[in-house]
């Protein structure tokens, strides 16, 4: 039995639901189950009080709008989402801004998108435009690949002439049903372009105009100085799946990943669990290519882990 010590970050991620209203090729979910409404509302009640910082998220939280009263508890203003559901009930949207969501995060990839999934980007385009009619923010989720990272730029200037405030980058992590694809993953020449260009945006556009982010998945910055990318994961932030099992983030929600336990609600790391954050925790368990990794801490994997940084 491995030792256990209090979970001591300031951020518990919910993940309500492993159901979803697409199949898409990409996916990186591995765990499976759906909390009832009830279940995440009493849990987003008893993780507010014990921590600065709880947020609801899911493979598609809209397949239940169940579970938008958490969100209220927990005071958040924003929802993600694949646009699917808002396309098709246009009006559900007054209802998400009776829950207090102000900001709609919603996956849109560009020049890869119809590949991935049955949600053509006319669809979404209608989904913004309806969205910005009822004056709520939307931020764009994209993709990069290796087919697409040059574009960077580029995908910049249609979201801001689709009328987005933002726009996020994700990286391809091969992981859940996005292991099926193949040779879409970064090299470094990706790497390069996506972080010139990146930068490019941000120079271009201000924050008020259009937000440029990337996620913590593209880890370290391989072209500008200084670097001051730390991975949160298992250190400052832990996600919890709706079978109770405690993940350092989103990435990496797939049994034999656990880095810790929940015994009467309370959460709890492993001891000799360790994240350097130096790089994306995620990344590191998916460039080693382990189906199943039962003890992160074994040395074997630690002497991997240390080779990739």
């Amino acid at each position: 039995m491995r030792e256990l010590k209090k979970y001591e970050g300031n951020r518990v991620i919910l993940m309500a639901c492993s159901k979803c209203n697409v199949a898409c090729k990409h996916c990186y979910i591995g765990y499976t189950g759906n909390r009832t409404p009830e279940e995440l509302e009493e849990l987003a009640k008893f993780y507010s009080e014990r921590y600065k910082i709880v947020r609801i998220d899911g493979a598609e939280p809209l397949v239940d709008l169940g579970y938008l009263s958490s969100y209220k508890i927990v005071g958040q203003d924003w929802i993600m989402t694949n646009g699917l559901r808002i396309f098709k009930e246009p009006e559900i949207i007054d209802l998400l801004k009776s829950s207090g969501i102000k900001t709609v995060f919603m996956s849109y990839h560009f020049g890869i998108q119809d590949s991935l999934n049955g949600i053509t980007n006319e669809m979404l385009n209608e989904v913004i435009r309806k969205l910005k009619e009822k004056d709520l923010r939307v931020v764009l989720m994209t993709t990069i690949t290796n087919k697409n990272a040059k574009d960077t730029f580029n995908i910049c200037d249609t979201a801001y002439e689709l009328g987005a405030s933002g726009i996020e980058f994700n990286k391809i992590f091969i992981q859940g049903r996005a292991k099926n694809l193949t040779d879409i993953g970064l090299n470094l020449v990706d790497y390069n372009d996506f972080f010139s260009q990146i930068k490019k945006a941000r120079e271009k556009y201000n924050i008020n105009e259009l937000e440029v982010r990337r996620s913590g998945t593209f880890g370290v910055d391989t072209v500008y100085e200084p670097n001051r990318f730390q991975c949160s994961a298992g250190v400052k932030k832990v996600c919890i799946t709706p079978d109770n099992k405690v993940y350092g983030c989103t990435c990496i929600c797939k049994p034999g990943y656990e880095v810790g336990e929940i015994i009467d609600k309370e959460i709890y790391l492993y001891k000799d669990f360790y994240n350097d954050r130096s790089w994306c925790l995620g990344d590191k368990m998916g460039e080693l290519g382990i189906d199943n990794i039962q003890e992160l801490n074994n040395p074997n994997i630690k002497k991997l882990i240390k080779k990739i940084n």
